[in-house]
């Protein structure tokens, strides 16, 4: 069983450092990042509906965000319109007082972020619960990249960081990976 385990534990470690290889070249591929802020801007709109919306971005993603939030608002107007046949305002800015911490990513991948250590003691196994966890911090302010969008009274937020799309990814993975890995 601990065999197991430890082979589990490679092919988990080794789709991680997959991921963060392509996460690696999507943030060095500026129009492609440029492109993919757009839309996860429009996507966090979406999920918004707010007239007035701050974006949280890293320092380093600053001008790229701001290069696109014109882009973005028309994409969200013309999606509003076609899909909810009516017109909305929206008004977009940088939140410069609240800027998103940098997590770099890990070219060792010693331990993989949201699995414990052997060492530590489950209470629950995180895998089996469908949920990946990356070391996130109270507000989720530590990120590898993406946008966070925030209402102007601060009450409701969208994380749409690179953290939350690799986790989204391997919770939709797990299944597939579990039948890989348990396969009788």
């Amino acid at each position: 069983m601990d065999k197991m385990l430890v082979r589990n534990r490679a092919v988990l470690k080794t789709l991680f450092g997959t991921q963060q290889k392509v996460l690696e070249t999507i943030l060095t591929q500026k129009e492609f990042y440029k492109k993919l802020l757009c839309k996860l801007i429009v996507q966090g709109l979406v999920q918004l509906m707010e007239e007035v919306v701050k974006i949280r971005c890293l320092k380093r993603d600053a001008e790229l965000v701001e290069s696109v939030l014109r882009e973005a608002e028309k994409e969200f107007k013309r999606e509003c319109k076609d899909q909810l046949k009516e017109d909305v305002k929206i008004r977009l800015r940088i939140d410069e007082d609240h800027f998103l911490i940098e997590r770099k990513l890990d070219p060792t991948i010693h331990d993989l972020p949201f699995l414990p250590s052997k060492e530590k003691e489950m209470k629950s196994d995180l895998i089996m619960q469908d949920k990946i966890f990356l070391g996130k911090d109270k507000d989720d302010t530590v990120c590898m990249g993406g946008v966070l969008l925030v209402t102007d009274d601060n009450s409701t937020l969208c994380k749409n960081t690179m953290d939350v799309r690799i986790e989204q990814a391997f919770s939709e993975l797990l299944p597939s990976v579990r039948k890989l890995l348990f396969k009788k």
